[in-house]
């Protein structure tokens, strides 16, 4: 079983298209996807004005990662909603990017519910402070994100909220 990984494509809340990555639902990996849609170029920041065709759109985003219709590895693209909905019952972690609120929402985390129990053990896991939030950020500072993320090593991240989030490796 891979750790499965779904890059969901929306516009103000409706899926466009999406794809499936057997084996990119690790933290790291999910955050290296999703930014090669941003190291594309291809984001537009108007997108409403800009685009003709959001599906179309979407799916060449998509392409950007190197997903395409053959390779569960590379990614699988859905852009039917039966198919859509049967990708996303299969993620482990997932990554929404919203085209017109330019907001990506994150799910590739494990998040710490036991506050306590990590006060308790506090000398053996000492949480790394993390600027980001790791469930939600803007377009702009998504990138920024990836970039502090890759250059830490810790099993545990304190984001600005306080919550504990721990990496899937």
């Amino acid at each position: 079983m891979g750790q499965r990984l779904v890059i969901n494509i929306q516009a103000d809340g409706e899926l466009l298209a999406n794809s499936y990555y057997h084996w990119g639902g690790y933290t790291s990996s999910s955050l290296n996807i999703a930014n090669s849609i941003f190291e594309s170029g291809l984001l537009v920041d108007d997108f409403i004005k800009a685009i003709a065709s959001p599906t179309q759109y979407a799916i060449k985003l998509l392409e950007s990662t190197g997903a395409g219709y053959n390779s569960r590895n590379e990614g699988l693209i859905e852009y039917t909603q039966e198919g859509m909905q049967n990708t996303k019952s299969w993620a482990e972690a997932s990554i929404t990017l919203d085209l017109v609120t330019q907001i990506v929402i994150m799910d590739i985390t494990w998040i710490d519910e036991d506050i306590e129990h990590l006060r308790e053990d506090y000398n053996k896991y000492v949480a790394y402070y993390f600027p980001f939030d790791l469930t939600k950020c803007t377009f702009e500072d998504f990138p920024k994100l990836v970039h502090a993320y890759l250059n830490i090593s810790s099993d545990r991240i304190q984001c600005p909220d306080g919550t504990i989030h721990r990496p899937i490796e």
